[in-house]
């Protein structure tokens, strides 16, 4: 039987956002698969001491992805488990030079994708089996299925390795991580440039090029039926968080 996760009336302050009250941990390794497609995930990243936690953590939920049916899903991943021990020790995201060198390469050839981030499929257990996350809701849409059916063809098209690059020739990259728009912009942003045939160099320059997680997720619900996911949308960012507050998504427990 599916539990659902009513929306907590309690907020806890953090800093200048408003976080969720932790809710009991999903049990992880398992979990069933969401129910439609369409919905999101939510995750909280493992930490190995409080310190990290209190330095680098986002208040709410650390990820959001979009589940695409059979045990898979798509994501914005910067894939910071490959940065190197530099990278890694370099203040993210207080250091802005660092921020700024990271979306440099993560737009541009002949940096490595899976080094700097990209939008992606992945398997299901990339967020239950508790190897990258120690927690993990489900939240469904409260829109037709059809709808949600759009929502996963835009995320998916946008994860497929058929799209250029700066500093490239190819047609064979998928879409990059934006770090420009929830750090240093502070933004968020969609488009509905779905032929790898047009797009042009000022495109591939901008940020909406690319997505950070909770956008890509955000976005592929706002660009296809139109419906706002961020349930906090006078602030410039969305965070996944402010998708789990959105009057859109119902939440409930693996």
């Amino acid at each position: 039987m599916i539990e659902v996760r009513w929306k907590p009336l309690v907020l806890i302050a953090v800093g200048m956002f408003l976080a969720p009250v932790t809710l009991a941990p999903s049990a992880l390794g398992a979990a069933s698969a969401p129910m439609y497609k369409g919905d999101v995930i939510y995750a909280e990243a493992n930490h190995n001491d409080n310190e990290k936690k209190k330095k680098n953590d986002l208040p709410g939920w650390d990820h959001a992805a979009l589940y695409i049916g059979n045990y898979r899903i798509v994501e914005a991943d910067p894939h910071m488990e490959n940065w190197s021990k530099d990278e890694k020790k370099g203040n993210y995201p207080f250091n802005i030079s660092l921020v700024l060198e990271l979306h440099y390469r993560s737009y541009h050839a002949p940096y490595d994708q899976n080094h700097y981030g990209k939008v992606e499929y992945s398997p299901l257990s990339e967020i239950t089996s508790g190897e990258y996350y120690q927690d993990f809701l489900y939240a469904w849409v409260k829109v037709k299925q059809e709808d949600r059916d759009q929502a996963v063809r835009w995320a998916e098209m946008r994860a497929k390795p058929q799209w250029p690059r700066l500093n490239s020739s190819t047609k064979n990259y998928s879409r990059p991580f934006d770090y420009l728009s929830p750090w240093v912009i502070h933004s968020k942003q969609y488009e509905n440039w779905n032929d790898p045939d047009e797009i042009t160099e000022w495109q591939m320059s901008i940020p909406r090029y690319g997505y950070y997680c909770s956008e890509l997720v955000w976005a592929a619900y706002r660009a296809t039926i139109g419906i706002n996911l961020d349930g906090r949308p006078l602030t410039p960012v969305v965070w996944p968080s402010d998708i789990e507050a959105s009057s859109y998504t119902v939440e409930y427990e693996p």
